[in-house]
């Protein structure tokens, strides 16, 4: 993991040498529209009080094309009982192997309470679930993340399944200066056989090797209302209305979302090698 810092800098550096042909891209979308990329799936299930599969929107603003995701309080098809809110996910499972790294840049418009918007890898197979999360809470400051790790989780309970016991569910809210959900945020986690590091905007968040997933899993983000079994994140406030003239929409905007396999450190170290014989050639 320390080689980590060291490997992104000789990527974020010009002119340097490319990295090896195993530091592949494994998946990459700027969300140019007009249409969502067959790459993609959209969900369409209930999730807390929110149906998802509502239409996206595409956009572009000051150069930047992106996806939004929508959130509206009027559901055509549950008038004044649900919201109607939106999924994507990938359809290819990543697997972890030696390391993966998931990227995106992404932009919350509402500060509205009761509203949860999410980058995250989650897989359910064979009755247990494998996640990884970054969520903005409306209910929380707008420069704080909920980071999250499941690892075989059951949802009956039968394993032993219970919050934050740190075998099956791990947990943190993080807050940092550097984090503002309302502007262009750059998330990225390393998910590693070791543990996972979370960044945004290219600064270290948090690390955590527990409840550490295994699963091959694709890549999602979503934008919802939980129920009130969330208390966290629940706004009674925020309630679905019975005609589309009282409907709000919320976005949740996505400018890329970028998948890559991190190298093993033997690659790693021999990019390491020849940088500096690229750096001292050039003295």
């Amino acid at each position: 993991m320390r080689l980590l810092p060291l490997y992104l800098a000789l990527l974020a550096c010009p002119g340097l040498v490319p990295p090896p042909a195993h530091a592949s891209v494994l998946l990459h979308d700027d969300f140019s529209g007009p249409v969502l990329s067959t790459i993609w799936l959209q969900g369409t299930w209930i999730l807390g009080r929110t149906q998802l599969g509502a239409p996206l929107a595409f956009s572009n603003d000051a150069g930047a094309s992106f996806v939004s995701l929508p959130l509206h309080t009027f559901n055509p098809y549950y008038p004044g009982t649900r919201l109607w809110g939106a999924e994507i996910y990938s359809i290819e499972n990543f697997a972890r192997d030696e390391g993966l790294l998931a990227e995106a840049r992404v932009r919350l418009r509402t500060e509205t309470p009761g509203i949860v918007a999410s980058f995250f890898a989650y897989r359910f197979l064979s009755n247990l679930a494998d996640e990884l999360d970054f969520e903005f809470l409306s209910n929380y400051p707008s420069n704080s993340l909920l980071l999250t790790q499941w690892n075989d989780w059951d949802y009956s309970g039968q394993n032993g399944s219970t919050y934050f016991n740190n075998t099956n569910h791990h947990s943190i809210m993080i807050t940092n200066p550097l984090i503002n959900r309302a502007q262009w945020t750059t998330l990225r986690f390393y998910w590693l056989p070791d543990g996972t590091i979370w960044e945004a905007n290219g600064v270290e968040l948090y690390r955590s090797a527990l409840a550490q997933p295994d699963a091959p899993m694709p890549i999602r983000a979503n934008f919802w209302a939980p129920d009130s079994a969330w208390q966290d994140a629940f706004s009674p406030a925020l309630q679905p209305v019975t005609s589309l003239v009282q409907n709000t929409i919320f976005w949740y905007d996505i400018d890329r979302i970028t998948v890559m396999q991190i190298p093993e450190p033997a690659r790693l170290l021999a990019t390491l090698a020849a940088w500096l014989m690229w750096k001292g050639a050039r003295r």
